[in-house]
């Protein structure tokens, strides 16, 4: 299995450089391309060679139905990461969830 990511030009060209090949870059500069982040997410999602599926934080956000509806169906594979881009600007998953979950932000 093998790892893909989706991200901005900056987070694209880091994870070449560690070797993954698999990039889809659908941010340059401050502007998504959100068509083509859900293209890239649907496309990577359905092929059964990817175990891993690294998306930056805002476009995670950016695509969050398609995220959002590709869990509620119960897929387990590929395990989709949500990573912070080079800003460090992003929300937690795992505390979202805990936010929801227990109705308090319990990280700060």
């Amino acid at each position: 299995m093998r790892i893909a990511v989706i991200g901005s030009r900056t987070m694209a060209l880091a994870f070449r450089l560690g070797g993954i090949t698999d990039v889809t870059e659908v941010q340059d500069g401050g502007a998504i391309d959100v068509e083509a982040a859900r293209e890239g997410f649907r496309r990577l999602t359905a092929d059964a060679d990817v175990g891993m599926v690294i998306v930056s934080a805002p476009v995670a956000e950016a695509i969050r139905k398609e995220i959002t509806r590709f869990h509620e169906q119960g897929h387990m594979v590929p395990l989709i990461v949500e990573l912070p881009d080079e800003t460090g600007e992003g929300e937690d998953p795992m505390a979202r969830v805990i936010r929801r979950t227990v109705g308090v932000d319990v990280t700060r």
